[in-house]
Parts: structure tokens; C-alpha cells; sequence
């Protein structure tokens, strides 16, 4: 695709959302009916539980509670297939919304991802599940969990999977993380865990049990000889040994570059065979312009290939260090 096909595609995208944001006026017409329905239908039912306390004579009583029943009831199906009404319209309009999203994201991450990978596939509505983040034992899980925008594939042999990841508060809708979470995994195993957080990386679970080096038991600080990285970069381990075994001097380099490219606070862990980087940039990248913004095609794209450059990063950085793993599951 060229700019000007994908610019077109941008635009009917954005002309189908605002079509779908029409569909909340009939909602809101028929919330309203159903709303003065369900009122009159309450106040009749009042109504004739004081007119039946109030009347001294039966018969007068059953009339009028007869009609009163009947005209309650009517009133009771039409609250009903209002709020029927209601949910069907909200339901076609959130899918209608939703599938521009997912195409907008899907036309966008195709061409911001061109040359970076040598394969992937982008799915926008799966992510990781709360028990995968969770078994890591990384970060503190508490409050709502949400990930999406999932993009899987391989580069230099490396196979990634990276998705945006959310933690919020039941209480307060204040998120404790957002970000992107990338794993990439390896041909051997890391015999226990290594964690590796900036000093503003609040989130981390640095004393968490591993399930994958329970033997260890729980991570302990410790420092490298290179102050410039130990100012920067906190490291947890659970064996002293492979910790230093897998922080080679390039691994190190290579970290405080993407510190400061960057500029978010981040964590690494190796985890059973994977390693975990983390981003914890407070947004969700592949999200769509609001309602009423310009669609800026080139901002929008370039917004996209950085985070996804942060992959692609993790992947040259670590490639030079593969040799390592390998040898050491040789031994």
C-alpha cells in the first residue's frame, strides 16, 4: 500500500466509527421512553397499594385495582422491550465501533511493522491471560487485568510474543501499570530467576517465588561492578552464579542503551526459558484516535514502528549474546 491508499483506508475508517456513534441517539431516544415507562409503571404500583389501603368498600376497591393492574402491566412490557431495545442498539453499536478499531489497528501495525520482523501476526482483541503475567512472579497482581493488541512472531531465530498489558485499581479506576509486556523465548532453561527494574519501576515484585526456581526461594538483591549500570538498574536473583553468568558486560551495555532510548521505566526477567521485558509506559500504543481527533498518518505509523522497535531492539541486543546460552546448555 502507498500513503494515499492508506490514507483512504484511514478515512473510511474514521467515516464508519462516526456512523456507529449515531446509533447512540436512538438509544438514548428509546433509554428515555423506556426510563418514562418504567416511572409509570412504579407509580401505579404505588399507586393501587394506597388506593387498596385507602377504600373502605371491596367492590369499588377490585375495580379500580383491576384497572390499574391491567394499565401496570402494559407499562411493565413496554419497560421491558424498551430495555431490550436498549441493550440490542449499545450491543450493535459497541461491535460496530469495535471493528473499526481492530481494522484501524490491524491496517496500521501491518505497515508499521514492514522489514522489522521475519515473520508476525497481529490479533487485536487476544492478549496474555492474568495466570500467565501472574506465574512469573514479576509484578505485583492486584486490582483489574486487561491485555490486548497481541503480536507474535520470530526474528534471528527469536521467537516474541509482545501484547499491552493493564493493571487497575476495583476502587478508584487508577491504573497500578500499563504498558507493553514483550517475551522472548530461548533454547534453554534459566535454572532460576534474574530480574532486572530501573530504580522508578514501582510495580515490580522483587521478592516473589518463582515457580520455575522454587528451590532458590525468593529473589535477593545484588550488584554488578559497573556503577553506571548499578545507578541505574536494580538486579533481583535467586543464584548468585547464573546472575552473573547472564549479566555479560554487552547484556549490561545494552540495557542502560535502551534506558535511554527509551525514557520509560522498565524491568527484564528471565523466567524457565523466556525473557521478560517490560515497558511501563503509562498508555496503550495501539489504541486509535479519540472521536474528533485528525488522523495523522505519518504520526500514527511512526508511533507504532517505535514501540514496535523496542521489540526489534530487544531481539539485536540480546541475538549477541545467544552464543552464551547456548554454550551453556551444552554444558
Amino acid at each position: 500500500m502507498n500513503s494515499r491508499e492508506i490514507e483512504r483506508e484511514l478515512e473510511k475508517f474514521k467515516k464508519e466509527r462516526s456512523a456507529a456513534n449515531w446509533l447512540i441517539l436512538p438509544e438514548i431516544l428509546v433509554g428515555l421512553l423506556t426510563a418514562g415507562a418504567t416511572m409509570y409503571f412504579c407509580g401505579y404500583v404505588v399507586f393501587t397499594a394506597i388506593n387498596i389501603w385507602m377504600q373502605k368498600e371491596y367492590g369499588e376497591t377490585e375495580e379500580r385495582f383491576a384497572n390499574s393492574a391491567g394499565k401496570a402491566i402494559l407499562f411493565l412490557v413496554l419497560a421491558l422491550l424498551g430495555g431490550a431495545v436498549v441493550y440490542l442498539i449499545h450491543r450493535v453499536q459497541k461491535q460496530q465501533a469495535q471493528k473499526c478499531a481492530y481494522g484501524y489497528k490491524k491496517l496500521v501495525v501491518d505497515q508499521a511493522a514492514e522489514g522489522l520482523f521475519d515473520r508476525y501476526s497481529y490479533q487485536a482483541g487476544e492478549g496474555f491471560s492474568r495466570d500467565e503475567i501472574r506465574e512469573t512472579g514479576l509484578v505485583k497482581m492486584r486490582g483489574k487485568y486487561h491485555s490486548e493488541d497481541l503480536v507474535e512472531g520470530s526474528c534471528k531465530n527469536v521467537t516474541f510474543r509482545r501484547a499491552d498489558v493493564a493493571l487497575e485499581s476495583r476502587l478508584t479506576s487508577t491504573f497500578h501499570f500499563r504498558g507493553s509486556w514483550s517475551v522472548f523465548a530461548f533454547n534453554k532453561d534459566f535454572s532460576s530467576d534474574l530480574q532486572i527494574v530501573t530504580r522508578d519501576f514501582k510495580v515490580a515484585d522483587t521478592r516473589a517465588d518463582s515457580a520455575d526456581g522454587i528451590e532458590f526461594g525468593t529473589r535477593h538483591k545484588i550488584e554488578t561492578e559497573n556503577v553506571r549500570f548499578n545507578e541505574t538498574f536494580t538486579c533481583y536473583c535467586q543464584n548468585d552464579a547464573e546472575a552473573f553468568y547472564l549479566l555479560t558486560p554487552r547484556l549490561m551495555e545494552a540495557l542502560l542503551e535502551a534506558d535511554l532510548l527509551l525514557g520509560y521505566p522498565l524491568m527484564v526477567g528471565f523466567v524457565g526459558n523466556k525473557l521478560h521485558f517490560v515497558i511501563h509506559s503509562d498508555r496503550n500504543y495501539l489504541e486509535p484516535p479519540t472521536e474528533g481527533e485528525k488522523l495523522h498518518l505519518r504520526e500514527e505509523l511512526e508511533k507504532v514502528r517505535c514501540e514496535l522497535k523496542a521489540v526489534r531492539f530487544v531481539i539485536d541486543a540480546l541475538s549477541i549474546d545467544q552464543e552464551i546460552f547456548v554454550a551453556r546448555k551444552g554444558k
